[in-house]
C-alpha cells in the first residue's frame, strides 16, 4: 500500500488554475490546467509528482455531470479543499472485506463508466475505488484505488507534464492534521492497524514512505516529497488546506 493521490475541490474558476500554474511551475511543478478527464458536468486536472498526483476538480453544472454523487453534494454545500486521500494498493477485495468487518461501511470496490459524446460512446476508468466514510469528527475521507493489471506502467504519456522532469521524483510522506477524538483514534486503527500513540497515528507504506495523523482543530494536510535536484530543495506550496514541500533529498528513481 502507498499514496496514490489526492482529491481538491475548487471554485469553477478557471482564473484560480492560471493562478496556480503560474506559482508552482517556477517551483518545479509544470501545471496544465486544460488536460485531464472531464464532461459537460465536472473537470479534473492533475498536478502529476512521479506516478503520484493532486486531482483538482471543479464542476461545471449543478448535477456535477457524473461525477461523483456526494460529492457532488458536498459542492454544493460550498465544501472546498481535500475531500479524500486514496491509497493505491493491489488487495482492494480483501482491504475492503476487513473494513467491514470491522464496523465501518464502505462503498465499493466499485468501478465508474462515463458517457462521452452525447451519450454515444462509454469510457469505464481502468481501476476501481474503495470510499470510506468521513474519519468521524471531519468532513475528510479517505479511499482506496487498485489499478488494472499495468495500467498505470502503461499510462505514463498521460502523466504529463511531470515534476519528474525536473527532478521531483514522488510524493514520500504525508502528515494529516485533524481533530482526533476517541472515534476518530478507533476508527483509523481500523483502517490501518497501527497506533503510535493516542493522539499521534503512524503508519509505514510499503515503498517506505510514512503517512501520520496529528491531532488538530482543524484540518489540513503536509505532502513531503522527495527530490533528486538541489535547485528546488525546500521549495513549496500551498492549494487551500494542502502544503506541498520538496523536503527529501532521494535517489534517482522515482517513488512508487
Amino acid at each position: 500500500m502507498h499514496f496514490d493521490h489526492i482529491v481538491v475541490h475548487i471554485d469553477n474558476d478557471k482564473t484560480l488554475l492560471d493562478k496556480l500554474k503560474a506559482e508552482i511551475e517556477p517551483l518545479g511543478f509544470p501545471f496544465e490546467p486544460n488536460k485531464g478527464k472531464g464532461t459537460k458536468g465536472f473537470k479534473a486536472s492533475n498536478i502529476w509528482i512521479g506516478k503520484q498526483y493532486f486531482e483538482i476538480v471543479r464542476l461545471l453544472t449543478e448535477d456535477g455531470g457524473g461525477w461523483t454523487p456526494h460529492w457532488v453534494e458536498k459542492y454544493r454545500n460550498s465544501k472546498r479543499g481535500v475531500y479524500c486521500i486514496f491509497f493505491a494498493t493491489t488487495e482492494i477485495d480483501n482491504i475492503a472485506a476487513k473494513i467491514q468487518n470491522s464496523g465501518i461501511n464502505t462503498y465499493g470496490p466499485m468501478r465508474f463508466t462515463y458517457k462521452l459524446f452525447w451519450g454515444l460512446l462509454k469510457f469505464s476508468v481502468p481501476f476501481r475505488l474503495v470510499y470510506l466514510p468521513p474519519i468521524p469528527g471531519t468532513d475528510l475521507e479517505l479511499g482506496f484505488i487498485q489499478y488494472d493489471p499495468d495500467q498505470k506502467d502503461h499510462a505514463g504519456r498521460r502523466m504529463n507534464p511531470n515534476a519528474k522532469e525536473n527532478g521531483i521524483v514522488g510524493v514520500k510522506s504525508l502528515s494529516i492534521n485533524a481533530p482526533l477524538n476517541t472515534a476518530a483514534i478507533d476508527f483509523l486503527k481500523k483502517v490501518f492497524g497501527k497506533s503510535i500513540k493516542e493522539n499521534e497515528l503512524g503508519f509505514i507504506f510499503d515503498n517506505g514512505g510514512q503517512l501520520s495523523f496529528q491531532d488538530s482543530a482543524t484540518t489540513s494536510v503536509q505532502l513531503m516529497c522527495e527530490v533528486t535536484n538541489q535547485k528546488y530543495f525546500g521549495t513549496k506550496f500551498k492549494l487551500l488546506n494542502i502544503t506541498t514541500t520538496n523536503s527529501l533529498i532521494g535517489r534517482e528513481n522515482e517513488v512508487e
